[in-house]
């Protein structure tokens, strides 16, 4: 299946963006925080089949260069990375892997 993009839960009004070249993606995001019950942000994914679930997956990915860039920095906590979600639900469980613009490498999850 093609890789999709979607704003989940953009009740701020902010929507994220990405192109790309021929070595590099880049994506704008957006949102107000991917935390606590209801997650707001810009998330550019692909769907996993019902086989791949019921017997489980390998995933792995490799960032050359992960920055997060802004005029000013918008909050501390500002991210991007590597997410494993259950659905496109605001407060769907995932177990997620994030660069900070602050905090360095942070591992964030949801249970059920």
């Amino acid at each position: 299946e093609p890789v999709s993009d979607e704003n989940i839960n953009g009740a701020d009004g902010t929507y994220g963006e990405v192109g790309s070249s021929i070595s590099q993606i880049i994506e704008n995001g957006s949102g107000g925080d991917i935390w606590d019950n209801a997650d707001s942000f810009f998330f550019r994914y692909d769907e996993l089949s019902t086989d791949a679930l019921d017997f489980g997956f390998d995933a792995s990915v490799f960032v050359e260069g992960l920055t997060v860039y802004s005029s000013q920095i918008t909050d501390s906590w500002a991210k991007g990375g590597l997410m494993v979600r259950e659905s496109l639900e605001k407060d769907s469980p995932h177990f997620s892997v994030f660069q900070t613009s602050s905090y360095g490498v942070r591992v964030q999850y949801r249970k059920y």
